[in-house]
């Protein structure tokens, strides 16, 4: 994994020429001349596709850059693991990146090994070697990461392995201790009275819902399960009606309800009594059907 971070000096506006061009001078320098064990004398070496690029040469064409809508980019380059040629990483890192914008980049870099975290910083003109101009966004960023790790991975892949199962012992270190972090402070509260666990999830339903409402879909759904269950153990010839001195359902068979049907057409005062006019022994049809 390889950290990218990018900002520019913007070359125009009121002042720009005195202002923005002296910002990107004293970034030179700064990279060169910053406090360090790793600081020969003179300042840093600068590098682009040579060694020992000449500072001067970069000032120069800094200035140059007096009035382009950017005068630098700032790249900070900190790879996972500490690469054993620098120079080679940033070179692949800069030309890939360079191609995939379709600029022939004027850039040059400083190695920091003055810190725990080693990084390069690397300076893009704010326009290519054909005079166009160069924005980097997000994308080229993405890209950066990207070709920076394929780097480790093709010449360092037992170290970057290690660092990464590192990393993830430490994210997990951390999840937990953030975790007893949080149950400390639970328990602080609780100790505290400031939480009632066992209320707890009661009184954040009755701050979003009122009680009374939640308390009739509450017993809606103690009834609705009753409801159910007495249909389930019902069976289906519970319903009766009494007719020639018996009680009959559908548990009858076909034959005694035929039966049935006979007799109370030949016994005519022994019809079920039906609520109007008309053949009365048809009320029990439905019922059989």
């Amino acid at each position: 994994m390889i950290v990218v971070k990018h900002r520019f000096i913007p070359g125009r506006g009121k002042g720009a020429k005195v202002v923005s061009i002296g910002k990107a001078l004293a970034h030179l320098k700064y990279i060169r001349h910053r406090p360090g064990p790793d600081r020969e004398k003179g300042g840093r070496e600068m590098f682009n596709e040579r060694d020992n690029v000449d500072p001067q040469e970069m000032r120069e064409l800094v200035r140059e850059l007096d009035g382009s809508r950017v005068v630098i980019h700032k790249l900070t380059l900190a790879p996972e693991i500490n690469p054993e040629d620098k120079k080679a990483f940033t070179r692949e890192v800069m030309e890939q990146m360079g191609r995939d914008m379709g600029r022939d980049l004027h850039w040059f870099g400083v190695v920091h090994n003055n810190t725990e975290h080693h990084h390069i910083h690397v300076v893009v003109l704010g326009k290519d070697k054909n005079g166009s101009d160069v924005r980097i966004d997000l994308r080229d960023i993405d890209k950066v990461k990207e070709y920076g790790d394929r780097y480790l991975e093709r010449w360092h892949p037992r170290e970057l392995e290690r660092s990464r199962r590192e990393r993830e012992d430490r994210e997990k270190e951390r999840r937990r201790e953030r975790t007893r972090e949080r149950e400390t402070a639970r328990d602080e509260r609780i100790k505290e009275g400031l939480e009632l666990p066992w209320l707890h999830k009661k009184l954040v339903r009755e701050q979003l819902e009122p009680y009374s409402e939640w308390r009739e879909k509450q017993d809606a759904q103690e009834r609705q399960p009753e409801k159910k269950r007495d249909e389930r153990e019902r069976p289906y010839y519970q319903d009766t009606i009494e007719a020639a001195g018996k009680e009959w359902s559908k548990e009858n068979n076909l034959k005694e309800l035929r039966d049935l049907n006979e007799y109370l057409w030949d016994n005519y005062d022994e019809r079920i009594p039906g609520s109007g006019g008309g053949n009365d022994s048809c009320k029990i049809q439905p019922f059989f059907a």
